[in-house]
């Protein structure tokens, strides 16, 4: 089981949080009601014990479309495609500014039933800029009624047909088929519902459901009931649970988590994005350490040509009173002519990989950067692939060529995931007219 992170969930009425227990090793038992926004957020984990900056979301009923599909195919490359085409007819939102997720629930006669759930990306966007302004990081976005549902299957088992979790007043109508969820309607405050208006939305949302069998509504109160729950009416039944503070969203998603569930409703763009900034932290790190060892070579190679320089003047003094090492000495003048275009900066290796570093296209494309190998003095090779497209790659040596103190040459490929792949030979000027030694 991977590590839990804390679970966010900003229900309509309120924050709460539910931080793991023993460093992410076990599900939690912490959950706590931020009363101030995210702003408290970073020191309660902190006072928590936890160090981490990433978090999952468990996002409201009320933010969310789900729909049940069978669809006929067990193909998971085929149901991608079909699902995709279901968003664009069922969504409520402009299809660019939609994000989707879905995951396997079962399987049926002729191919497998898919849980799709949609959602608005300005939403989406939203609680992950919040998240962002205190300093964390959105992994996953996982969805409140789904993660209500996996601890109450814990406590009792659910039958088919109608049930109605209220918390805090606020009111969940679903509907669940074959152990399924079918349907989900997001009621708002039903405190001042009437019976009569909570059997008007049940009717609508059951209309053209058909379950194995009509059983009683299943009701399950957190907090206070309301008025109407305690005068049941003729035509309508059912059985009411109260159910403690533990049942809620934050609590059940860590627990699917827990589980290795793989759904997601978070932009694949999210992880794109983090993956880059990781990219660009690793290569400055490996320039970082480049610079280094450049610092050490070029203090030694200056110490060098000190000595050199010395024996040249002793040399010249020794020319007037002696004949016959005149083309010594001018041999020794090279080496320390040579030494100082060696050293030269804007013909360093380090100066290279900070070109690299500058080229890299706004983005980065998912550019990943292999086999990076430098030698003193000839300039440096390195490999890598990339997810974005190939104008990105053609950007980024177009940069490195813009440097004119390089001879870059490249060849572009593709492997069989795929991705883009590229070598390139940056090879100092000074080395490739002296015959590219590489």
């Amino acid at each position: 089981m991977p590590p839990l992170i804390p679970v966010l969930y900003p229900s309509p009425t309120k924050v709460t949080v539910a931080i793991p227990a023993s460093g992410g090793k076990s599900v939690p038992e912490t959950v706590e009601v931020l009363e101030e926004g995210l702003g408290g957020l970073p020191a309660l984990l902190k006072q928590k014990g936890w160090e981490g900056r990433d978090i999952d979301i468990a996002l409201p009923n009320g933010d969310v479309l789900l729909i049940a599909l069978r669809l006929p195919t067990r193909d998971l490359q085929e149901i991608d495609a079909m699902v995709e085409l279901q968003s664009e007819e069922f969504t409520p939102f402009p299809p660019e500014r939609t994000c989707r997720g879905w995951e396997v629930v079962g399987e049926h006669d002729t191919g497998l039933r898919v849980r799709l759930v949609l959602a608005s990306t300005s939403r989406l966007q939203e609680l992950r800029q919040a998240a962002r302004d205190v300093g964390l990081r959105v992994r996953r976005v996982d969805v409140d009624v789904l993660g209500c549902l996996h601890l109450l299957k814990q406590t009792s088992p659910l039958q088919d047909g109608a049930g109605l979790l209220i918390r805090d007043g606020v009111g969940d109508l679903m509907v669940w088929n074959d152990g399924q969820l079918e349907r989900l309607q997001h009621l708002g405050d039903v405190t001042s519902s009437t019976l009569e208006e909570v059997a008007e939305d049940i009717e609508m949302v059951m209309m053209g459901v058909e379950t194995g069998s009509q059983t009683p509504l299943q009701i399950w109160v957190q907090g206070s009931p309301p008025d109407w729950a305690s005068s049941p009416a003729a035509g309508m039944d059912w059985e009411m649970q109260q159910v403690d503070d533990g049942i809620l969203a934050a609590r059940g998603v860590m627990q699917r988590l827990a589980d290795e569930v793989t759904f997601d409703l978070a932009p694949p763009e999210w992880e794109k994005e983090h993956q880059s900034v990781l990219n660009r932290r690793t290569l400055v790190r490996k320039v970082g350490s480049l610079a280094a060892v450049w610092l050490l070579l070029l203090a030694g190679m200056l110490a060098w040509g000190y000595m050199q320089e010395t024996d040249v003047r002793d040399l010249e003094l020794q020319v007037a009173n002696r004949t016959g090492i005149v083309e010594e000495v001018g041999q020794m003048g090279a080496q320390v002519r040579s030494l100082a275009a060696f050293v030269d900066r804007s013909s360093s290796a380090l100066e290279v990989f900070w070109w690299m570093s500058r080229s890299i296209p706004g983005e980065g494309g998912d550019l990943q950067v292999r086999e990076l190998r430098f030698d003193k003095e000839e300039g440096v090779r390195f490999s890598g692939s990339s997810r974005g497209s190939e104008t990105n790659l053609l950007e980024f040596m177009d940069g490195l060529s813009r440097k004119d103190e390089l001879n870059v040459s490249y060849s572009l490929d593709s492997d069989s995931q795929g991705r883009s792949t590229f070598q390139v030979t940056a090879l100092w000027s000074w080395v490739r007219s002296e015959g590219d030694p590489m």
